[in-house]
């Protein structure tokens, strides 16, 4: 899970190098050191700590190599409820770091205000509205079903279009999970503010 957070601002290979380092070396370097004993103090926060010590090493003015040839391997989440809860805590945690709040906010907008409109307007004013429903839907799930094809040339057909149709399903499943997941964390993110401001600029 971890590994996950870092890969926002590194890649995997990256992301796996500054875990191994943190937990194991992370006395060898007086700058990461003190990096690392600040984050004693940002304890409290449950889903956020290996993406604050990353941000950290970046805005100190550490760079990141990249390696194209790293091969890494992400376990998927076994059913529903385990992905609900990844996710929930992964925005949990940028509502405690108060991170890419734009973000958050164009997907509430997004469920909660655009999509009972076009959804009103089909029903009440014209059904082609909902083909700007459609359209955004494509769009959005573009690059899921773009990654899934690279992956399921080895399935029956059977199983392409079972794994097609849970694309949808797990792409919104995440994003309600996210939604419910950010405003946990914001009271902490709020009141921990300066301290994880300090914390970023060393």
């Amino acid at each position: 899970m971890s590994q996950r957070r870092f890969t926002r601002l590194t890649n995997h290979a990256h992301a796996i190098a500054l875990h191994y380092f943190q937990y194991n070396f992370i006395q060898r370097h007086k700058t990461i050191t003190n990096i690392d004993h600040k984050q004693d103090k940002l304890s409290r926060f449950n889903c956020l700590a290996d993406l604050l010590f990353d941000m950290a090493l970046k805005n100190q003015g550490y760079l990141f190599a990249f390696a194209p040839r790293a091969v890494v391997w992400f376990r998927p989440r076994s059913n529903l409820a385990v992905f609900w809860r990844q996710y929930r805590n992964y925005a949990l945690g940028d509502g405690e770091g108060l991170l890419w709040t734009k973000r958050h906010v164009i997907r509430y907008g997004t469920y909660l205000v655009m999509t009972p409109i076009l959804v009103l307007l089909g029903l009440l004013w014209n059904p082609w509205w909902w083909g700007l429903l459609i359209l955004g839907m494509a769009v959005y799930l573009r690059r899921p079903y773009w990654r899934l094809g690279r992956m399921i040339s080895g399935l029956s057909p059977r199983d392409k279009i079972s794994a097609c149709l849970w694309v949808p399903l797990i792409r919104v499943w995440g994003d309600l999970a996210k939604m419910l997941g950010y405003p946990m964390g914001l009271p902490r993110g709020f009141r921990l503010r300066a301290r994880t401001q300090a914390y970023l600029q060393g």
